[in-house]
């Protein structure tokens, strides 16, 4: 036959609940690092990335222009000449 013992009981269901405390506290202290990788790292790092995309793409459609414009000019030059 099972003897209820009040005072084990107890005593470690405050065990648990210390135990669960010390997990709650370092899961927040995991989220805070969390949301600082994200908002001082990752932001940062994806708006430069797209920025440098962005400033490539421009350099791109610049030499584009250029080579057909010189295109061009040599089309003309030849019926010129």
């Amino acid at each position: 036959m099972y003897i209820f013992d009040m005072e084990s009981e107890i005593s470690s269901l405050i065990e648990m609940n210390e135990h669960n405390e010390i997990k709650i506290e370092i899961l927040e202290e995991q989220n805070y690092y969390f949301k600082f990788y994200i908002i001082c790292i990752a932001i940062p790092l994806l708006t430069f990335t797209i920025g440098l995309i962005g400033h490539w793409l421009c350099l791109l459609i610049n030499e584009v222009k250029t080579l057909k414009k010189h295109q061009l000019l040599l089309l003309n030059n030849k019926i010129s000449v």
